[in-house]
Parts: C-alpha cells; sequence; structure tokens
C-alpha cells in the first residue's frame, strides 16, 4: 500500500514532468486552432487533394488460441489489423465482472474535460483521467492493488486480464510485463462500459466515432495496441468497425501532409465528436472490417488504424480493456 505522502510526492513531479506550463499553452493553442477554424481551412485546403485512403490488405484473424504467428503478424509485420479469440474467458466470470462494474461508474472526460459516450467502473480509473486530477490520481495508484485483488476474487482467480497478459509473456519472443510510471505499476486494466441510456449531446453516426489513439503512420514492432475482453454485449448495437489503412499509402497529391492532417482529426481531438467531420472521415475510409463479439471474446487491434464502437441503442456493453506498448525488441508493456 503506498502511503498518502508517497502519494503527494509522486503527483508533484507528475506535475513537473508533465509541465503544466507547457501544457496550458498547448491547450491555449489548440483552442484558439478550434476557435478561428483553422483545423476546418485545413481540411478544406486538403480534401481536395484526398481521393481516397487505399486498404492495405490486412486483416482480421478469428483463432482459438493467440498464437505467436497471429501476434507476430500484427505487432511486427502490420499484415493483420486485428486478432479475434472466442471464448477467451469463461461465460460464468464475465457475467460476474460485468454485474460488478454496473454497480458503480463514471463518465470518461478526455483531457479531463470532453464528454465521451464512454464510463469506467469499479474504481478502474483510467491513466488518461488520472493524468489531470490530484484525487484521480491518488485513487489511481493507492487503490491499484485493491482494484486488481477485487477483479481477481470475482474471477474466482481466472482473471481474463492476468491470463493475456501470461499468454503474451509466453509466446512474444520478448516477452510481457506491467508498465510503470515514476517507480510504481500502471493497472493492467480497466472496466469500460457504454450503455444506451448517454445524455450526451452527440449525434453519433450509426458506425460510431472513427479515431485512433496512436499515431496513425503504422511502423512494424512500434505502436499501442488495444485489447478488449469482452463481458457483456448489448442487444443492439456495440459493433467494432476498423479499417484497414496505412496512411503511408493514401492516393493523391501532397500525400504526406494529407496523411498528417487526416491523422491528427481522427487522433482524439474535439472534432471526433462531429457529425460534420465524421461524414467527411467515412466518405474517405475503404469498406471496414465489422466484428460482432460475444461475451468471453477477445479482440486486439492496432489504434493507430481507424476504429469505432457503434453506438449502443440497446442495452449495456462492459469490457476489460487495456493497452499494449510494442517498442522494438523488448518486452510488450500492458497499461491502462
Amino acid at each position: 500500500m503506498i502511503s498518502e505522502q508517497t502519494l503527494e510526492q509522486l503527483w508533484n513531479v507528475h506535475l513537473k514532468k508533465l509541465n503544466k506550463e507547457k501544457w496550458k499553452a498547448h491547450n491555449f493553442i489548440r483552442n484558439k486552432f478550434h476557435k478561428l477554424k483553422l483545423h476546418k481551412i485545413l481540411f478544406q485546403l486538403f480534401e481536395s487533394h484526398f481521393q481516397a485512403c487505399e486498404s492495405d490488405g490486412s486483416r482480421v484473424v478469428v483463432e482459438k488460441h493467440l498464437t505467436r504467428d497471429s501476434l507476430q503478424a500484427l505487432i511486427a509485420e502490420n499484415k493483420v489489423c486485428a486478432i479475434h479469440v472466442p471464448g477467451f474467458c469463461p461465460l460464468d466470470v464475465a457475467e460476474s465482472l460485468s454485474k460488478s462494474a454496473l454497480e458503480e461508474y463514471t463518465q470518461w472526460k478526455l483531457g479531463g474535460v470532453v464528454d465521451t459516450d464512454m464510463f469506467f467502473a469499479g474504481g478502474s480509473i483510467p491513466r488518461e483521467v488520472a493524468d489531470h486530477s490530484w484525487e484521480n490520481f491518488r485513487r489511481y495508484f493507492g487503490e491499484r492493488e485493491d482494484f486488481i485483488q477485487k477483479q481477481r476474487s470475482m474471477s474466482g482467480g481466472t482473471w481474463p486480464v492476468d491470463h493475456l497478459r501470461l499468454t503474451l509473456d509466453e509466446i512474444w519472443p520478448f516477452g510481457a510485463c506491467s508498465g510503470h510510471y515514476l517507480g510504481q505499476k500502471l493497472r493492467p486494466a480497466i472496466m469500460r462500459i457504454m450503455h444506451e441510456k448517454i445524455d450526451l449531446n452527440l449525434s453519433a453516426p450509426k458506425h460510431g466515432f472513427v479515431h485512433t489513439d496512436d499515431f496513425a503512420r503504422l511502423k512494424p514492432l512500434h505502436g499501442t495496441f488495444s485489447a478488449n475482453v469482452y463481458l457483456k454485449i448489448p442487444e443492439e448495437g456495440g459493433e467494432l468497425y476498423i479499417w484497414s489503412v496505412d496512411l503511408r499509402k493514401i492516393k493523391g497529391i501532397y500525400s504526406y501532409l494529407s496523411a498528417q492532417t487526416l491523422a491528427m482529426i481522427m487522433n482524439q481531438g474535439n472534432y471526433v465528436f462531429n457529425a460534420e467531420w465524421q461524414q467527411k472521415i467515412f466518405k474517405l475510409l475503404p469498406k471496414p472490417h465489422i466484428i460482432n463479439p460475444k461475451p468471453g471474446d477477445l479482440v486486439i487491434l492496432h489504434s493507430g488504424r481507424p476504429h469505432s464502437v457503434a453506438p449502443v441503442t440497446k442495452g449495456v456493453r462492459v469490457t476489460n480493456q487495456l493497452f499494449i506498448d510494442a517498442k522494438g525488441n523488448a518486452p510488450l508493456t500492458i497499461r491502462s
């Protein structure tokens, strides 16, 4: 258990590392950027050159067990855009975990301020949320062990996140381990919820909000990969869309600038939740892969590829969600 004094010391170091003044300047510039509609001007400037984003032929692999070959194709070769493993988690475990998640959950705000259609449950605070608040930072690290033990207890000792970490450690040539920050272990996963009762002024397209969580110009053996163990599936909605796009292969003149602009637009900015922008982005992308997961399924995808989740229109979607970082010939690191 980390003492309150140690947590306060970590928070102060975190603030210095984050460089609050630089962060404020960044937000000031970003807000001015949007207020002056410079992003719209940029998009209009390059839109005529966006003929299309070509599919790079990467596919979704469905397999009974996570294998070294499929992981190699996903992480080291970019030949696969996602791996789907049905029945990765036992159904009784999935039901127990999802039931607990629905007892308490909180809205996820990007950058600490931007409303989203996502919620985190059971005290499973995401790192992105913890970065912007002392209270959330304190809980993220101070309650880490309690959260993990509760998850393991409800899973009867077979928490799917542990199973995934151990599997990655076995099959990846350089192993896998927990991510660290300021000498402390990061949380390995969160409980993430989407449901039909969202009190947001968002007009979501039927395919959801297309975005990336990592820079979209793919590089073998490097990048961030998103893993979801599906615990509860809604009656309607919640499908996962993935576009097999490599922005290095975008068509049209000024392709590099076009790719940079499109990557900026999709990478979790305020414009991600804008219906007009979404329609423009959707028209530029090839036909998506659509995954309809079932309870207990595992899906791992390259989060630098455009992806989205269809709005939940009936029921609830609950997942154990985590990120896997690849940095060359080094162990994969797991975090949330």
